[in-house]
């Protein structure tokens, strides 16, 4: 099992700060995140997402993730032990205007998903510039809890707010030799772009 960061745009990045997200701006995040991932898997011969419930071990671990790299301001994964095993999926975006909740959701996702383009169905394997899309679509995933966070950060003197995303996925995805039986090629007629 691997997990990759997704970064938008690039920078680096001084100390973040996590500012706190209210209840409704969380269930805005979840809520949009879940309704992304599930219309691209809608894409393949696969069942959607279920939304793990807020005391949930993979939504409250994602939040404090997200939460983490808000105030140390960096992206990283946390191990596989800290997250019992679960898929994660990575992502920041930076922005000097206030950015909602929902519309983090769909940029985390469809960032995400915009590995699709990358992906070889005719040999079907991990590769590091797919690893966040075949996560998306993997066919045996059936739950995902997402965190949020706002931090900051200074790139280039300049401050910026840095909005932190973070899904977690059981079953895991990207299970090496599991892939051509998980990473199915789109229905017929539909549209794989991101």
């Amino acid at each position: 099992m691997t997990c990759l960061a997704s970064i938008a745009p690039l920078g680096m990045l001084n100390n973040g700060i996590a500012l706190g997200q209210t209840v409704e701006q969380q269930t805005a995040f979840r809520t949009s995140a879940l309704n992304e991932h599930n219309a691209k898997r809608a894409i393949y011969p696969i069942q959607p997402l279920t939304l793990a419930g807020n005391a949930d071990p993979l939504s409250t671990g994602s939040q404090t993730w997200a939460e983490h790299l808000a105030l140390i301001g960096k992206l990283e994964h946390s191990s596989s032990t800290e997250r019992n095993g679960a898929g994660e999926n990575i992502f920041v975006a930076y922005d000097t205007d206030a950015v909602s909740a929902a519309k983090i959701g769909k940029d985390a996702s469809d960032s995400w998903y915009s590995e699709v383009g990358n992906y070889d169905y005719a040999n079907p394997k991990f590769n590091a510039s797919t690893g966040h899309f075949t996560q998306v679509v993997w066919k045996d995933t059936t739950t995902l809890g997402c965190g949020y966070a706002v931090g900051t950060a200074t790139i280039d003197g300049n401050t910026y707010n840095a909005y932190y995303a973070v899904c977690r996925y059981t079953p895991a995805g990207n299970v090496e030799g599991n892939f051509p039986a998980n990473v199915l090629p789109p229905n017929p007629g539909m549209l794989s772009g991101g």
